[in-house]
């Protein structure tokens, strides 16, 4: 099994074991969402340079996101690797603001040049044929028009996906897409119970609905491959969630995601060792400066998921 190695990127250093779905558990402050952002830009530069927007949504989560890509290196330099692929980060503060330039070992390169009047980035040398291939989800979800300096986004091929509802025991929830009173294309939810029905914009849904359509939608994607999900069960009804783990499990693709919540651990391991998906990857991390690793793999993963009452108490 392959290691990502990280070494300066928002002053992490440090390696762990990465498989085709891997679950990050650990404290506050530990490092969960930085590996998950290094990890998103190794895959960014080798497999998917045309998601660029929403893999930006990883560094707008944390607030501001100039401040944000500016900080990810807190040196000059850093360095990301993965299975003899790397990318080299560097930074140059200037008057206007700073320029980042990422350098990958397939010779992809981006360029990013964050400035008190947006956001600029320019892409050299990469596989034209490599559009888009990565999906992010946060404890929130960003409308990407919002931030300062970046292409709005939209939900990707929404019109394509052939399922589009999420049904609970006592409510179904449907996309419907239509026109809004202003003429312009718009996402609503339609909303069915018993009793009663109603709609209205998918931005007025609460934030764990918002975010399990998101997911449904990315994960029918042929062309997203990897996932990069974190803390999945912010704001997310405990039904709702389950399901959501369901179609993660169900649908073979790479999953990346970080939780803090004991319950996700076991209802996640149960449902991929059910379907024997032994290429799961449970990490727990902590870090008092230095990034400190335990890691189950497979089997062994279902097994410690099934009757651990803190991760902390997993260290030796």
């Amino acid at each position: 099994m392959d290691s990502l190695k990280i070494e300066g990127f928002r002053g992490i250093k440090g390696e762990l074991p990465i498989s085709d779905f891997n679950v990050l558990v650990g404290p506050n402050g530990s490092g969960k969402s930085t590996i998950l952002e290094a990890y998103a830009t190794l895959t960014l530069l080798h497999e998917a340079p045309g998601s660029f927007p929403i893999y930006l949504v990883l560094f707008a989560a944390r607030g501001d996101l100039r401040r944000s890509l500016i900080s990810s290196l807190p040196n000059d330099r850093a360095r990301i690797e993965l299975g003899g692929k790397w990318v080299d980060l560097k930074k140059e503060i200037n008057e206007k603001g700073a320029l980042l330039t990422f350098k990958a070992s397939n010779g992809c390169a981006l360029r990013i040049d964050v400035t008190k009047e947006g956001i600029k980035h320019e892409f050299e040398g990469c596989d034209d044929n490599n559009k888009k291939g990565l999906a992010v989800l946060t404890p929130c979800i960003i409308p990407l028009e919002t931030i300062e300096g970046v292409a709005k986004y939209t939900l990707p091929e929404i019109g394509k996906v052939k399922d589009l509802k999420i049904s609970l025991s006592d409510v179904t929830y449907e996309l419907v897409l239509r026109k809004n009173p202003w003429g312009e294309d718009a996402i609503f939810v339609k909303e069915v119970r018993k009793d009663r029905e109603k709609e209205y914009c998918f931005y007025s849904a609460g934030r764990g609905l918002q975010r399990a359509f998101a997911l449904k939608i990315y994960l029918s994607s042929p062309e997203i491959n990897h996932l990069f999900i974190d803390e999945l069960e912010t704001a997310m009804h405990p039904e709702l969630l389950d399901k959501a783990l369901e179609w993660m499990v169900e649908s073979r693709k790479k999953v990346t995601m970080t939780t803090q919540s004991l319950e996700v651990i076991k209802m996640s391991f149960q449902k991929l060792c059910e379907r024997g998906r032994y290429d799961s990857n449970l990490i727990i991390i902590d870090n008092d400066g230095t990034l400190k690793v335990k890691s189950f793999l497979g089997e062994d993963a279902c097994d410690v998921s099934e009757y651990w009452d803190d991760p902390r108490l997993m260290y030796d």
